[in-house]
């Protein structure tokens, strides 16, 4: 062996005691460089103890480590980017529990008639059917919030459609169909909420629960899945950019195919928590759910089954369909009736029967949504019933929209372990003038109470459940300030901290999908979702946290928007 020269070991041995000193320099967790560093900014990690970091590290999509700017910069390599902060503010991402993208996003392949009057609704719909081939299903949408549309017959429908087979969606009946429709639906005579003229017998084409499930689901034509992925792809890319990495809702077994494509392509730009409607108005329910299995948290990170959506015990509240203990003062003209509207009526032969079926079957029951009082009396006297038979808690149910909320509502919650979803568009979104028509101002000041309910040791989250008002951090804005779009304050006593808001769209969201493991806090190990907002979250102006502009939002690691040029 050839000798090394004293120059040559010299060398050597300071090039060996360099690269010592370098790695006991380097922190414990840097087993490789970092993929994203964030720093010189406040990571508001929403973490259990609410922690507020300098800087945050992501490596493979997930956190590796927050903490001061300087430890984390050790992290960075030659191939890490770096974003100087500069004082701004990243969240964890925020998630939404009740939020029907697929259907905002999609509502263009089905026209919409609007039934100002009987008359004007027909002749919009004979437009619509003119020109279509002879025998093609024509499938229309109707006005959300019902109208006449709701009082249309089958003979009315045959006058604007008599070789076509008709369907439009009805907020007060589900469905109305003309007499082909009917035909080729082949409902039998005795069909739950197959709705008849009392004097003469026969259906009037109006579809209730369960016989508008059985058309809506297994006799329409389906959406084309090959012209709904476009739209889902483009349509996530607009709420990615107000920070939403992570969507709740219920899914039918169309828009499930065209997400599965996107996620079978790598092309989700968000995470879908998928609340199956394969028991929605469902009577075969316990003959599917033998069938099927308990699915539960089936799927991956970016795309998962969480649990089953039901047919809910009410409607929209603004629409005065919430199913309420107490009368309407004054009744809209779409109202159902001055206590709203019953779906549940027959337990036997309504959702109210699934939804004991599903918890007894070990599903976890997300998005029933339940806008009324007595609506929700009846949500927690079905869960409570499942419970007598099997323990539910471990399930943690959702209840949804969770208007009207009695004291003896909070203290079943928590008996039973229900996580309820809260939206704040109820009242501080364009309605509240119309609520205090309805209601009176006093029972406005009481809706949504989510003070009340985190007082009682609940951890609520919020729901947008709005195509337009959807902004995430518009969401927490409402309930801290409450607020409405005219500046008046309903319910002072139920506003909540803006740490008690991001928890909401967080942590305990992730609780409420079944994630906190994985998601809602910026913590090692957990994925990398998070959002650079322009400002700084915890001393904006209370009335300014949803004007907070997203520039960047991240979904496991990889940056699914972007404001060019900000950061």
């Amino acid at each position: 062996m050839r000798k090394l020269s004293v120059v040559s070991l010299f060398a050597l041995l300071c090039w060996t005691v360099r690269g010592q000193t370098a790695a006991q320099d380097l922190p414990p967790e840097v087993l490789a460089y970092a993929d994203l560093v964030l720093y010189n900014g406040k990571v508001i990690t929403a973490d259990q103890k609410f922690s507020v970091a300098e800087a945050v590290a992501v490596r493979d999509g997930r956190f590796l480590a927050a903490g001061e700017s300087a430890r984390i910069l050790k992290m960075a390599g030659p191939k890490t980017r770096r974003i100087d902060l500069r004082g701004r503010s990243v969240l964890p991402g925020l998630i939404d529990t009740h939020f029907h993208l697929h259907q905002y996003v999609t509502a263009e392949l089905t026209p919409e008639v609007k039934f100002e009057t009987i008359e004007s609704g027909l002749e919009e719909v004979k437009n619509l059917v003119s020109g279509r081939p002879e025998g093609a299903w024509v499938i229309l949408r109707g006005s959300t919030y019902g109208g006449p549309v709701g009082e249309v017959t089958r003979q009315q429908l045959d006058r604007v459609s008599p070789k076509n087979p008709l369907a439009i969606s009805v907020m007060s009946v589900e469905w109305v169909l003309n007499s082909k429709g009917l035909e080729a639906a082949q409902l039998p005579p005795d069909t739950p909420g197959l709705v008849k003229d009392p004097k003469t017998g026969e259906p009037t084409g109006q579809l209730r629960g369960w016989a508008s499930g059985i058309v809506g689901f297994e006799v329409l034509p389906w959406q084309p899945v090959e012209k709904l992925i476009p739209l889902l792809h483009e349509g996530m890319k607009r709420y990615v950019a107000q920070g939403m990495t992570t969507v709740c809702t219920r899914v039918p077994g169309n828009h499930m195919s065209a997400l599965r494509e996107l996620w079978m392509q790598g092309k989700l730009p968000m995470r879908w928590r998928i609340n199956h409607q394969v028991l929605w108005k469902n009577p075969r329910g316990e003959a599917f759910l033998k069938r099927m299995g308990n699915l539960n948290d089936l799927g991956d990170d970016m795309l998962k089954i969480s649990a089953l959506a039901l047919d809910p015990a009410d409607h929209t509240l603004v629409s005065g369909a919430a199913l309420t203990w107490k009368p309407q003062l004054r009744q809209m003209p779409t109202s159902i009736g001055s206590y709203g509207m019953e779906r549940w009526e027959d337990p036997e032969k309504s959702d109210r029967k699934n939804v004991i079926l599903s918890a007894l079957y070990g599903w976890r029951i997300l998005g029933l949504h339940s806008a009324g009082d007595r609506a929700t009396s009846q949500v927690l006297e079905a869960y409570e019933e499942a419970n007598r038979q099997r323990p539910v808690a471990p399930l943690r149910l959702g209840i949804d929209h969770s208007s009207m909320i009695l004291p003896e509502h909070i203290q079943k919650m928590k008996q039973l372990g229900v996580i309820p979803s809260v939206g704040p568009k109820y009242v501080f979104y364009g309605s509240p003038d119309t609520l205090v028509y309805m209601y009176g101002g006093d029972e406005v000041h009481r809706m949504s109470p989510v003070k009340s309910l985190i007082d009682a040791g609940l951890e609520p989250v919020i729901e947008m459940d709005n195509a337009t008002f959807s902004a995430p951090l518009l969401g927490i804005e409402k309930f801290v300030t409450r607020e409405d779009d005219k500046g008046r304050v309903w319910g002072e006593r139920e506003r909540i901290t803006r740490q008690q808001g991001l928890w909401m769209k967080t942590l305990w969201a992730a609780r409420y999908t079944g994630d906190e493991k994985k998601l809602g806090s910026i913590e090692a190990g957990k994925l990398a979702d998070l959002v650079v907002v322009d400002g700084d979250f915890l001393t904006v102006r209370e009335d300014l946290i949803g004007d907070l502009p997203v520039l960047l939002t991240v979904v496991g690691g990889k940056v699914m928007h972007e404001v060019k040029g900000k950061l």
